[in-house]
């Protein structure tokens, strides 16, 4: 299981190093989204969250 964590931070990691570089100077402020899936499934597929 820590493995797996562990690749999940590098790709992370990396992925975010991608887009500082490339983007880094066009974009003010950055998030993330926890979980986007579940936020898109549970609000416009399912609608057992808002926007429902």
């Amino acid at each position: 299981m820590e493995d797996g964590l562990v690749e999940k931070q590098k790709d992370f990691v990396a992925y975010a190093d991608v887009c500082f570089r490339e983007f880094g100077d066009r974009v003010l402020r950055w998030i993330t989204f926890n979980e986007a899936n579940v936020f898109v499934i549970g609000g416009y597929d399912v609608g057992f969250s808002p926007p429902g």
